[in-house]
């Protein structure tokens, strides 16, 4: 059976209200032990390790979906074009026990099974050329690895706003233009991590999936009047290829235009997948989502294999995140296709300015 744990909270709330109440105490006592975690790492002298490189930070205060993949690559990408040594450090969340030292994906790593560093870590290294990905439990060890093996001048640390172990240079936090804090509550009662104004630490806000104008002058007056000091960025999500996973060959996000898709994901905000590929033009019939982080099996393949056929659909789409996944089962598909994303920032030259002059370059 898959839960949808977002939806099965939302209806909880609706109807019980004794459950809320008891969620609403659990969320004070987690504030009360992130503040007092926050507050015994900065009395704790020498908690945070710097190490000889520059280290920028990706993250956010809201659980899934905020975009800080794309963003990372996004970063990864900047700096190599400009000659820099690059690495990526991250914790690989969801990754098998069977190793959970650290782990190098670089040069011939592709042989390496995804489920021992995580589908996220995996997916990076993948789209990113000549950018190695480190995977483990202390980003400090990945990092002194990156500038020990590999001479790395720039650190991008994935999903760090939490991790206070390393010294960071740049702290950048990704926030969903359309619901910048969710339900304003934390965890479990909503999805904050941590509360709202533990954004302080923060060097520059970016506000991603902007679905226009308005909405990020309305945000962004609200996150200005909160936080008047830190920078304020807008970014979007677009589709730029439809990606044959067995080939490798990609095509014109127009490719789907007009043709009956069946999409399936297991992603944190599986909505906003299924939304751009209708922007891409595609008619979509049918749509199945699993949980973040999902591991499929056959009996999944099975499902949506037959879900496709009775649904005579053109094509079967899912997301990149979803396809290191399916390495195994891609040939039981009658062609399964993958939707490339990047992030596009509104003004690019604004961003790039104070990035550069923020990392001293």
């Amino acid at each position: 059976m898959i839960i949808n744990w977002a939806r099965l909270q939302e209806k909880l709330l609706r109807k019980n209200t004794a459950i809320k109440l008891l969620l609403k105490r659990l969320s004070q006592l987690y504030g009360g032990a992130v503040r007092y975690r926050l507050l015994k790492s900065y009395r704790r002298e020498g908690l945070r390790k710097k190490v000889p490189a520059l280290v920028i930070s990706v993250g956010n205060i809201v659980a899934g979906g905020a975009g800080k993949t794309p963003m990372v690559r996004w970063l990864a990408r900047h700096f190599s074009a400009k000659g820099m040594k690059v690495s990526v450090v991250t914790r690989g969340y969801g990754r098998r026990r069977r190793n959970r030292n650290l782990v190098v994906l670089a040069g011939d790593s592709r042989n390496m099974s995804w489920k021992y560093v995580g589908d996220e870590p995996y997916m990076l290294f993948r789209q990113l050329n000549n950018v190695p990905v480190i995977v483990g439990k202390s980003r400090y060890r990945c990092a002194f690895e990156a500038i020990e093996r590999f001479g790395s001048e720039v650190i991008i640390m994935d999903d760090g706003f939490q991790h206070w172990a390393l010294e960071r240079d740049i702290d950048l936090v990704l926030l969903d233009c359309r619901k910048p804090f969710d339900n304003g509550y934390l965890i479990p009662l909503g999805r904050l991590r941590e509360p709202v104004s533990h954004l302080v630490r923060a060097d520059a806000i970016v506000l991603t999936r902007v679905p226009g104008e308005e909405i990020k002058r309305r945000t962004g007056r609200m996150l200005n009047s909160i936080f008047p000091g830190i920078p304020l960025f807008g970014s979007c999500h677009v589709p730029v290829a439809i990606r044959e996973c067995t080939t490798g060959i990609e095509h014109e996000p127009q490719f789907i235009s007009g043709k009956r898709v069946l999409a399936f994901s297991g992603i944190a905000t599986p909505e906003d997948f299924f939304e751009t590929l209708k922007r891409s033009g595609a008619i979509v019939i049918e749509t199945i989502s699993f949980p973040d982080h999902y591991e499929y099996g056959e009996d999944d393949v099975i499902r949506i294999i037959d879900t496709a056929k009775r649904k005579k659909v053109d094509f079967v789409i899912t997301t990149e995140k979803d396809e290191v996944k399916l390495t195994d089962y891609v040939q039981m598909f009658n062609g399964l296709y993958s939707l490339v994303i990047d992030i596009r920032f509104l003004n690019e030259k604004l961003f790039c300015d104070w990035l550069e002059k923020r990392a001293n370059l």
